[in-house]
Formats: structure tokens, sequence, C-alpha cells
């Protein structure tokens, strides 16, 4: 029997959420969690200081796909990757240019683009993947993260840093995005940048950032369930993801979600 008599024709149903402590299990080393909270809790001043629209993306607001709309093999997966990782189901536009591929757009409300290839493809595991990977990014910070220089949400963290020290920055841009925030969540993002700042002097936001797109790709293995497929699609080709797929943690991740080939369960 050949691989192409054994693949999975259809993407596992999980038997349950993506918990935090399943997400320890599958994301990345240098996707550090302290600073992934602090992307999310500083996403509206990164949005006041660099902004997106749709008209950036080059998308065409009348291009959006009501659920009517939506082919019911995207409709049903894109609704199923929103349920497993906790995440509010996003609207979807169509984006001739992306061909097969699906992304997030980092506008303030995230939104998924999709080419037309994507919107009707049959293969279950190779859209699995890439909507799988897609909907990783559809957290406010980790959506940030990927879509804004990295010196953006730096400057917002060095700012509320030294706004301990006896010397705080004179007011600019970087402050007045910060006073957008609201005084709760202004305060429990400084708290989380002095332990941060507590713990260690370094913290490499760059690296963080470029570890996304592998904490994404882990993701879309997990989900699709087809490692070749998983592979070929994958940003980094470093070997990463083969040792991930290759891992006791991957093992657990698909044990604890009861992820199996059981058709009935299966989309």
């Amino acid at each position: 029997l050949t691989y192409d008599e054994l693949r999975p024709r259809a993407v596992p149903r999980a038997r349950t959420t993506l918990s935090r402590e399943l997400w320890a299990l599958l994301h990345h080393p240098d996707d550090e969690a302290d600073i992934g909270a602090l992307a999310e809790l500083l996403a509206p001043a990164v949005h006041a200081l660099h902004p997106i629209t749709l008209a950036d993306l080059a998308v065409d607001p009348a291009a959006r796909l009501t659920d009517a709309e939506l082919p019911p093999g995207f409709a049903a997966l894109r609704t199923y990757m929103a349920e497993l990782l906790g995440l509010p189901v996003p609207p979807v536009y169509a984006h001739p240019d992306f061909g097969a591929d699906v992304h997030v757009g980092a506008t303030q409300e995230l939104v998924l683009l999709a080419g037309d290839d994507a919107l009707t493809a049959p293969d279950r595991a190779t859209l699995g993947f890439r909507l799988g990977r897609a909907s990783t990014f559809l957290w406010p910070g980790r959506a940030i993260g990927a879509s804004r220089p990295a010196r953006t949400l730096r400057s917002l963290v060095m700012t509320l840093f030294r706004e301990t020290t006896p010397n705080p920055r004179p007011a600019d841009e970087i402050t007045a995005a910060l006073d957008q925030l609201p005084g709760d969540v202004r305060r429990q993002a400084a708290g989380l940048v002095g332990r941060l700042f507590a713990r260690s002097p370094e913290h490499n936001l760059s690296r963080w950032a470029q570890s996304l797109g592998r904490t994404a790709d882990r993701f879309g293995l997990l989900v699709c369930g087809d490692i070749p497929v998983a592979l070929g699609l994958a940003d980094a080709a470093d070997g990463d993801l083969a040792a991930f797929a290759a891992s006791t943690e991957f093992r657990k991740l698909r044990q604890a979600l009861g992820i199996t080939a059981d058709a009935n369960r299966a989309l």
C-alpha cells in the first residue's frame, strides 16, 4: 500500500478544546507565554501606533463572505478551529491573489483572508493545515507580533519599564498610544513588564515574533493529522516540525484531545 492510499481523507475532530496546559505542550520554546500575554494587553496601543486597514491589505470590503456564501467544507473547518482554540468565529474575506493560502488580516477586527482555491479546496488535510495555522494568529497579540515590526512592541515595553524609574520618558506618541489603554489594562501590562525585567534584562521580541510561525506550524500539523502534508507546507524547513511530530509532546496532545482516525468524528 502507498501513502496516497493510506493518507487521511478528512480532518480528525478533537473531543475537547485546547486548554492552557495543552497549549504548553504545543508551543515552540521561543514562544514565551509572558511575552504573548503582554502583546495581548498592548495590542490596542500597537494598533494606535501602526494601524492596518483592509485597504492596506488590498481587500475590498465587499469581498466579505456571509456564512451562507462560504463553501460548507471551509465554513465547517473555520468554526472547528475557532472552537478548538476557544476563539470567536472570524469573518472571512475572499482574496483572489492568495490562491490556496489562508492568512489573518491583522486589522482592528481580525479577519481571515482566503484565496479562491482555499475556499473550494478538495483536500481536507491541506486545507486543515493552512486554516489551522492561520487560526493561531486570531489572538490580537499574536496577530500584531506577526504583522508589525518588533521595534513597535519593544518601544511600548521600554516606555512602560521607564515609567517605573526615576527618569521616565517624556510624553510622546508612544505614551499617547499607551494612554489609550484602560487604566487596569495599563497597570496589568506594567506589572508584567516589571516581572519580565526582574526575571531577566534580556527579552528578544524578534525571536518571539519569529517563533509564532513555528507554533502555528505545530498546530497545523496537530489538526490536519497528515505529517507529510504539514512538512511540505510548513514555513520553516529546519527540521523543527519533524522533530515535534516525533516527540512525546505531540503524542500526548493527540491522546489528550482524543484525535483519532474515527470517521464518525471527521470533518
